[in-house]
């Protein structure tokens, strides 16, 4: 029988069974899939939305050597988000009456300097003590921060340092990030508690918050499913583009730092699920008091509360943090008005996970997004890209200034942002700032006439004047 007898039918049944779109959890996983694809992201990923988790999944390596797949039980160091649980402790604290937050660290830490008189643990919590931070001379990641936190009592070495330093403004005036300042805030839980660090977070903080399998950066405990911690080789920006094969070749196996002593500022370890479940025992008060959350989620100086940075997106209220230490980079954001959450934990740094988590939350709101692909630039020539340069009308009444220097195309929307971009080809140019492509038309003359800029999943056009 002819084929084309069976036309109607198959036609018929398509129309009857349309294609099925994709579900957001869907969307998200071929996201990062495709980031990890191109080197892009090597880690573990949660998200969830209205309380319900819609993707919990690895992607990459834990451990290259060994051929360890990342996964939802894979455990990363999470740095500075650790800020968030000494910041909790504190309130504890409070809440039991063992300290106030008006009190100053000189009640608790031993040969105290004058300056920190002033200085109240409110302040240090919100940044504002002007208590210098340890990081910003070491430049971490640096081989002198590396072999300074190798060493033995560490968190101690940074307190006695830092009670030789000058404030850097006065208590109060100012926002200025201070490590130093939650390494303090970690030695007083332990003066105010009786307990070591680590006993008061597990059983005052973690335990009562359902996160109790949490681990503590150490140097003589093992630490089941520990990613090991990774820097991609250094490799040129145009093989970047092109995509990376994240393995042995590219990958560098970074020191592990055992942060010795109550290093509130970056002791913990966990897996994205451990911080999900933490986000939820704050939205459901079981891991601390009403009052202290309110307290936490308080933004001061610099939009920073206690242990989260409060900010807006799409309209919504945002609680954030990231974390850094040689071989670890993790983000994450929570929506509590809603019980949605972003985490990123990844063991590679140098990679994209502030793009790749604002384009997971445009696909967590129904917001334009792209799906990263592969880009291979050509060679830049300033004297070919000089009839793109000019002054562009926006359609959103803004204007485009493109400006063409010795090493790229530059596009300036003043007031916004100013963007370097490398050719893809004649007309068509990718800027690495908001991850997308800068299209051209030109006129029979050579000389662009229109732009189009593609940001955030919309593309923004403008005329030439």
């Amino acid at each position: 029988m002819p084929i084309n007898r069976f036309l109607p039918f198959v036609i018929s049944l398509a129309l009857a069974f349309p294609a099925r779109a994709q579900t957001t959890a869907q969307r998200l996983d071929a996201y990062v899939s495709a980031r990890a694809k191109l080197g892009q992201f090597n880690g573990s990923v949660l998200v969830a939305r209205n309380g319900h988790v819609l993707l919990d999944k690895g992607y990459g390596w834990a451990n290259v050597e060994h051929r360890v797949k990342a996964g939802p039980e894979t455990r990363y160091a999470i740095a500075s988000i650790t800020k968030n649980f000494t910041a909790a402790a504190i309130l504890r604290l409070q809440e039991a009456g063992k300290l106030a937050l008006s009190d100053s660290p000189c009640r608790w830490i031993d040969r105290c300097p004058e300056g920190w008189r002033a200085v109240t643990l409110e302040q240090m919590l919100h940044h504002t003590s002007g208590i210098p931070d340890y990081e910003e001379p070491l430049d971490l990641g640096s081989e002198a921060y590396v072999n300074f936190m190798s060493q033995s009592h560490s968190a101690e070495r940074i307190v006695e340092e830092a009670r030789a330093k000058p404030l850097d403004f006065p208590p109060g005036t100012k926002f200025k990030y201070s490590n130093t300042a939650y390494v303090i805030l970690g030695y007083v839980i332990e003066k105010a508690s009786g307990a070591s660090y680590e006993e008061f977070l597990r059983a005052h903080v973690l335990e009562p918050a359902g996160v109790g399998a949490m681990q503590f950066a150490s140097g003589t405990v093992l630490t089941p499913h520990l990613a090991s911690g990774y820097r991609r080789d250094e490799l040129d920006f145009a093989t970047v583009q092109r995509g990376v094969a994240l393995d042995e070749h590219t990958l560098k196996k970074e020191a592990w730092l055992p942060l010795d002593g109550p290093h509130g500022d970056a002791k913990l370890v966990a897996t994205a699920h451990d911080l999900w479940h933490w986000m939820q025992a704050l939205s459901d008060s079981t891991a601390l008091a009403p009052a202290s959350i309110r307290t936490m989620v308080s933004p001061g100086l610099g939009g920073y509360g206690t242990g989260w940075f409060v900010d807006q997106r799409y309209g919504k209220r945002t609680l954030s943090h990231t974390g850094l230490l040689p071989g670890y980079a993790s983000m994450i954001e929570w929506y509590p008005d809603s019980r949605t959450a972003i985490i990123l934990l990844s063991n590679t740094t140098g990679l994209r996970n502030s793009v790749t988590l604002d384009d997971l939350a445009a696909i967590v709101f129904g917001k334009p997004y792209d799906l990263p692909v592969a880009r291979r630039l050509i060679t830049y020539d300033s004297t070919a890209a000089f009839p793109l340069t000019g002054e562009y009308a926006l359609a959103d009444g803004r204007k485009a200034i493109v400006k063409a220097d010795h090493e790229m195309l530059l596009v300036e929307i003043p007031g916004r942002f100013t963007a370097g971009a490398f050719p893809v080809g004649a007309s068509e140019y990718y800027a690495p700032f908001f991850d997308n492509t800068i299209r051209f038309e030109r006129g029979s003359d050579g000389r662009a006439r229109t732009i189009a800029l593609r940001i955030n999943g919309a593309t923004l056009r403008g005329v030439r004047k």
